[in-house]
């Protein structure tokens, strides 16, 4: 192969050699980000980051999470038990999401009946959910209320009153003898400022975890229209590092000389 004229590959190595270089000190910043980003993306189930929440107000707010509409108090002592939306907390631990707003709670012997519009989930004094029921446990379609007689768990339907049997398997139309004592929520103001600004941030933190940041970071999209941009510039520096990187080894390979026999 005839090799470049030695002039013009000189002019073409100084013309090359800067830029590769100055480009290739900017582009390993990039290649630190992307490749410490993308470990932890890899490993972000063995790390807990998948399972780990942002409790960062000013990234709560950079992503536009807002606090929760409603925090419904369903127990204030001696366990603070509490509605956000439609995620129920026992104390600061999130014990389920609900597809429907919850009604409220009754306690028994055992620990709580919460009631939302279609299930009762009973819960041990500790908060651990010990088995959920619907309307093949006898429930009506549409719980409107939950209350008390005695020691007897009462749920209102739209248009029957159901009765749960002392095992609390099954739940059997009745007619109360004594009067029911219904549950009625108790609004947040009732909450010490405290309580209310960790229900806030934890219902807000639930909605994003370290693991969908470090996608947006790793991918540019945490910088909106901005941050894309610059992951595609980045993209093109490393593309230029790469062909200049050959283009000046090529240059400087040594040419080869035909053996002599």
């Amino acid at each position: 192969m005839t090799r470049r004229h030695p002039n013009l590959r000189v002019k073409l190595l100084r013309l090359l050699r800067p830029w590769h270089r100055r480009i290739g000190i900017l582009s390993a910043l990039f290649i630190l980000l992307l490749a410490s980003t993308g470990i932890l993306i890899n490993h972000s189930h063995d790390l807990g980051i998948d399972r780990s929440h942002v409790h960062s107000e000013w990234l709560l707010d950079y992503y536009g999470i807002k606090p929760p509409q409603q925090i419904n108090v369903l127990q204030l002592t001696p366990q603070l038990i509490a509605a956000a939306d439609n995620q129920l907390w026992f104390g600061s631990q999130r014990i389920m999401d609900s597809d429907s707003s919850f009604v409220g709670i009754a306690t028994f012997e055992q620990g709580y009946a919460i009631a939302n519009q279609q299930t009762i989930t009973l819960l041990s004094l500790n908060g651990q959910i010990i088995e959920t029921q619907d309307s093949s446990s006898g429930l009506p379609e549409q719980i409107t209320a939950i209350g008390t007689s005695g020691q007897q768990i009462w749920v209102q339907g739209q248009q029957r009153l159901f009765l749960a049997d002392q095992d609390f398997i099954e739940w059997q139309p009745a007619t109360p003898l004594a009067p029911i004592a219904w549950f009625s929520a108790r609004p947040q103001h009732q909450l010490a400022p405290q309580q209310r600004a960790t229900i806030n941030l934890n219902t807000r933190a639930m909605h994003l975890s370290w693991e969908r940041v470090l996608l947006d970071l790793h991918s540019g999209r945490l910088f909106g229209d901005l941050g894309r941009w610059f992951m595609d510039l980045a993209a093109l520096a490393l593309i230029f590092i790469s062909v200049t990187g050959f283009v000046i080894w090529w240059q400087q390979k040594p040419a080869k000389h035909p053996k002599i026999k």
